[in-house]
């Protein structure tokens, strides 16, 4: 019995953490091995020490976290609208 709940609860963290991780994980490649894009922005500004420009590129880094979570909270309410009730992890 604590299995198979500690497996539903698992899978439920797993599958509100994959799209921040997939964001952080096209930032920090985009950091190593880009010439354009958010995360290159960031890193050359950094680099210059530009902290407008990095503290910039991290404000739009968020805002499209923000954006990115209300969509997938909104579509999971619409398509799995028995489970509306459950509060997702960002603001509502």
């Amino acid at each position: 019995m604590r299995t198979a709940a500690f497996k539903a609860v698992l899978w439920g963290i797993l599958a509100l953490l994959l799209p921040a991780a997939a964001l952080l994980i096209a930032v920090v490649c985009e950091m190593i091995s880009a010439t354009e894009g958010l995360g290159w922005l960031i890193a050359y500004a950094s680099a210059s020490l530009s902290r407008s420009q990095v503290f910039a590129g991290v404000a739009i880094i968020a805002a499209i976290g923000y954006v990115l979570d209300r969509l997938l909270a909104f579509a999971r309410n619409r398509l799995v609208f028995w489970e509306r009730e459950r509060v997702s992890i960002g603001l509502s």
